[in-house]
């Protein structure tokens, strides 16, 4: 609001969980992965989110500040248009992890999860830009939930 109210020029990008394959990265994989191998993991059935590879954002990004067509004074939202909820991708990681044999959960309603800081039950991100929406490709949430796993596992 502060930016939509105090500058005449702005383009606020908004994006889902970012998932970058490093070790310093902390993402949605990374986290759901090492809590599915801790006791009593418990995985919100009714959570979802939206999951963009790091590469496609810094691309899109790119082509978004380079290119003359796309509207000012806009929110874009900048992520692949499928969501994932928070047990698909518990039930992806299992399925796919060398360490799946090692995994499991309980389903439980998002009110039952204490988090560390606040999150938000539904973050599914779609943009209504046609720029956006014509011209940048985000690949699948599990094209790069696979990569992540893969890379996790190797750390071992």
């Amino acid at each position: 609001e502060y930016l939509k109210n105090n500058c005449q020029n702005y383009t606020i990008l908004r994006t889902g969980w970012n998932v970058g394959i490093s070790k310093k990265n902390k993402c949605v994989v990374n986290l759901t992965y090492e809590t599915l191998l801790s006791e009593e993991a418990k995985m919100a059935f009714d959570n979802s989110f939206s999951i963009t590879h790091v590469e496609d954002l810094c691309a899109s990004i790119s082509k978004i500040l380079f290119n003359n067509d796309v509207s000012r004074n806009d929110i874009l939202h900048l992520s692949s248009s499928l969501t994932v909820r928070r047990t698909e991708l518990a039930d992806f990681i299992i399925e796919h992890s060398k360490r799946g044999k090692d995994m499991t959960y309980k389903k439980v309603p998002f009110s039952d999860i204490k988090y560390s800081e606040p999150r938000g039950k539904l973050n599914n991100l779609k943009s209504q830009i046609k720029f956006v929406n014509e011209n940048i490709k985000f690949r699948s949430p599990y094209e790069t939930i696979l990569e992540k796993v893969k890379f996790l596992d190797n750390l071992l």
